[in-house]
């Protein structure tokens, strides 16, 4: 058999998401939102980009607007309908409760005992 001149194409790579490339080093886990401060900052790269747009637009109305865009405000609408992030909200908020009733029934204890000077 005789080599192939040219190189067979590579098969198309499914991961790319439509024409942007990804860059060096891309981590998607730095998108996951999983807390309110990571809402809280997708929030806010969105309406910037946003307001970016509206700017370089001519649009001065929208580009001054914080906040209203409807693709920012359902970035925290998903956060509280998603049920994994209430179930652990509500877990954490449980969790803090807990600590907070036990510290108080230890300091209570500590409380009704007696010293007789100072302890180490």
């Amino acid at each position: 058999p005789e080599p192939v001149p040219w190189e067979p194409p590579l098969p198309p790579n499914p991961k790319t998401l439509g024409d942007e490339p990804r860059p060096e080093g891309h981590n998607e886990d730095a998108y996951a939102v999983s807390n309110t401060a990571d809402v809280y900052f997708a929030q806010l790269k969105q309406d910037s980009r946003v307001r970016k747009r509206a700017w370089l637009a001519g649009d001065k109305d929208t580009a001054n607007q914080v906040f209203t865009d409807q693709s920012v405000t359902s970035i925290k609408d998903q956060w509280v309908d998603n049920p994994y992030t209430k179930e652990k909200n509500i877990q954490e908020a449980r969790a803090e409760i807990e600590s907070a009733v036990r510290m108080q029934q230890e300091s209570d204890d500590e409380g009704t005992k007696f010293s007789s000077g100072v302890s180490y």
